[in-house]
């Protein structure tokens, strides 16, 4: 082993307290300027367009720092680590607060980015440490749980907040808010040792192993063509979608699209619980891919004329992204220990870049197909079902795609196993190479 395992039961829960309420309060950075976007654009004379940069500057943050956070935690002592990440991320937002520079600001989201993914990154490592490999899963879905129900419920209470105590000062509590936190977390945080020093040559040896794997970068890659329904569609197209092909309101399009987070929430803890009994990586990631495709399928069709039926194919879409779970936990399971962090950050970090090509590229195929002619009001391009649909085909076809490679990737594992005598232990490489 290359950490400490915590001694009682109450290090392990305070470790998943802080590690969920660090979780939390990165997603309560994230959607603050929604909801004082109007405030901002009047604080700093900015329109629509700087706002979308500031946002979206966040997730440029987040991608970058999976691989330097996987090292970092592999070879240095997460007690101090995790917090320095929770202050990189108030040292992020402090600008917002207490600066009247918009170009600070801005590079502060970066910063919250950067150190927003500890909260993920530390997790895949700490609640490997603190807990059963068996229950990882469910630990780290109950945690992303608690984060998703902040954000769907937490605005409006957020909002309120604002109207009370005004912008500023719930952006200083804010600020607060995350310094208790730091402390907090290296108080309850076990320390963690590493049998790997920390130098180039140690990293070099990372990425050696991670180059040398190649099982964990294709289930990484085929969890990545899995992530269209949230990350391409309800993440950003979905209310549009919604209000052209089904004729619905804005209100009603955006109430309908929180059932994909709410199915997710639910997921999240189910299918801990179901793999737990079952061990079955590949089967709920495969039953997760088919049932995905066929309900998104039935959305595009646009069959569907029963807003309760619409409410549950989004929830039993959203169910079954819970699937991301079972894509980093399979790949910590086919790696070495003393790789695991760093295994696992890769993992996570190929998921969300897969999840900007898809967004991305919807945004430029549908923009492709749009008449050049349908514009609204205000001038802005109106899109046609016919181009959504069109558009959106990309997402079954990842599904798809996806499917066929884990039944593949199952059927080489179970041959594999059948032609071994020798059950590898927990320190041999048991990511020997299932592909062909």
């Amino acid at each position: 082993m290359n950490a400490k395992i915590p001694s009682s039961l109450l290090t392990a829960w305070s470790t998943w307290l802080a590690l969920s309420l660090f979780y939390a309060y990165q997603l309560i950075e994230r959607i603050i300027p929604n909801v004082v976007m109007q405030n901002i654009m009047d604080k700093y004379h900015v329109g629509a367009g700087e706002i979308g940069r500031f946002a979206g500057i966040y997730y440029v943050g987040y991608v970058a720092a999976h691989i330097p956070l996987g090292i970092l935690l592999d070879h240095f002592n997460a007690k101090k680590v995790i917090p320095i990440c929770i202050l990189l991320a108030v040292a992020g937002f402090a600008p917002l607060a207490y600066l009247d520079n918009f170009a600070v600001a801005s590079y502060g989201r970066l910063l919250i980015g950067f150190g927003s993914a500890g909260a993920v990154i530390g997790s895949f490592k700490m609640f490997r440490i603190c807990f059963s490999e068996e229950k990882f899963p469910r630990m780290l879905g109950w945690m992303v749980t608690f984060g998703l129900i902040g954000a769907v419920f937490g605005s409006g209470p957020l909002a309120n907040l604002v109207a009370y105590l005004g912008w500023v000062e719930t952006l200083h509590y804010v600020v607060i808010s995350g310094l208790v936190l730091a402390v907090f977390s290296y108080l309850v945080i076990p320390n963690t040792s590493s049998e790997k020093g920390f130098s180039l040559i140690a990293i070099k040896d990372d990425f050696k192993y991670l180059f040398s794997n190649k099982t964990v970068l294709v289930i990484s890659f085929l969890g990545g063509l899995m992530i269209g329904p949230l990350e391409g569609f309800a993440d950003a197209w979905s209310s549009p979608y919604l209000r052209i092909v089904y004729q619905l309101s804005n209100e009603e399009a955006g109430y309908i699209s929180s059932f994909v987070y709410i199915g997710m929430a639910l997921g999240l803890i189910v299918m801990g619980y179901i793999f737990e009994k079952t061990k079955a990586y590949y089967t709920l990631i495969i039953t997760s891919s088919v049932l995905m495709t066929i309900c998104f399928g039935i959305v595009l069709a646009g069959i569907i004329n029963d807003i309760f039926i619409l409410k549950t194919v989004f929830l039993v879409i959203g169910f079954f992204c819970a699937y991301q779970i079972y894509i980093v936990a399979k790949s910590i399971a086919l790696s070495l220990e003393k790789y695991a962090t760093f295994i696992s950050a890769i993992s996570n970090m190929t998921m969300m870049l897969l999840g900007y090509f898809f967004h991305t590229g919807i945004g430029k195929m549908l923009h492709h197909l749009w008449d050049g002619v349908s514009v609204s009001e205000t001038g802005s391009p109106i899109y046609s079902a016919d181009s959504f649909s069109k558009t959106f085909a990309i997402i079954p076809v990842g599904l798809v795609i996806a499917t066929v490679g884990f039944i593949l990737l199952a059927y080489l594992e179970k041959r594999k196993a059948s032609q071994t005598l020798q059950i590898p232990t927990r320190e041999e490489p048991y990511a020997e190479d299932f592909c062909p």
